[in-house]
């Protein structure tokens, strides 16, 4: 019984080498503490040794993602690795999203860096938040960008998610009128605190647009802009809003002299 136990004991030890050596070797990958960690979780093996090998596993599969989506090498994509451990600590997310947003943002903006680890999060809360899948919303937030002829950069320092909710179907309109990715969401953002949504503030908005059009204004966002100063500077609120309902029709006028009025299109 005891030379049973004692070779079942060297049998276990064998496989606990072999495990051990097969670990180290997949996550000989990953940089620093998670490294040291997974190392020290191996030399432990049962449950917590399959726990590393699948780490080390999931952590190679992902650089090995990140390389495939950027082209990157060398210590380009050491960066891009470690960007991606930065971000997955942030977000409440799976390793492949996380790598998933690193390649696409990357290629799609050059960006690497605290810069790139903002905008990922950015992207992949905004998914979450709208109930998206993070690669479809970064594709959106691509076509935003270029619209209106902008870097990852400028992404990182307006909310995603508003930016994607205005700009996804209001970009267009906004750029032909003269106003910038910034100006366009808050513009928006403020009529729809005055109690008029981004539909409603777009129909007005063409309208104005038709109406200055026919005055012979040729630059609409300083026609625009002009427009409400008048009905800021009325002296009366029927005067401002007759001025309102001349150029943008009955349904906006009132949103639109209460926001200009209270400050907010300022």
């Amino acid at each position: 019984m005891a030379e049973n136990e004692v070779k079942i004991t060297v049998r276990a030890d064998d496989k606990a080498t072999g495990a051990l050596r097969g670990i180290k070797g997949a996550i000989a990958g990953i940089p620093g503490p998670l490294k040291v960690a997974g190392v020290a979780a191996a030399a432990g093996l049962g449950a917590m040794g399959v726990v590393a090998v699948k780490t080390g596993l999931a952590f190679k599969d992902a650089f090995d993602d990140i390389a495939i989506a950027t082209g990157a090498t060398g210590g380009s994509l050491k960066t891009l690795e470690r960007d991606l451990l930065q971000v997955y600590k942030q977000v409440p997310a799976q390793l492949d999203v996380a790598s998933s947003a690193i390649g696409q943002l990357n290629t799609l903006t050059g960006m690497s860096g605290e810069g790139l680890q903002k905008l990922s999060v950015n992207a992949i809360n905004a998914a979450r938040l709208l109930g998206e899948d993070s690669a479809a919303l970064i594709g959106k937030a691509g076509k935003a960008l270029n619209l209106f002829g902008l870097t990852g950069q400028d992404a990182t320092d307006a909310s995603m998610t508003q930016m994607l909710g205005v700009l996804e179907s209001y970009g267009a309109p906004l750029k032909t009128m003269g106003f910038s990715m910034n100006e366009s969401v808050a513009l928006l953002t403020s009529m729809d605190a005055a109690g008029l949504n981004a539909s409603q503030a777009m129909m007005a908005m063409q309208m104005a647009t038709k109406s200055l059009a026919e005055e012979g204004v040729v630059d609409m966002k300083a026609g625009m802009l002009d427009l409400i100063d008048s009905i800021s500077g009325a002296e009366t609120e029927a005067e401002a809003l007759n001025l309102a309902m001349d150029t943008f029709g009955s349904r906006g006028a009132v949103a639109i002299v209460t926001a200009a009025r209270n400050g907010a299109l300022e």
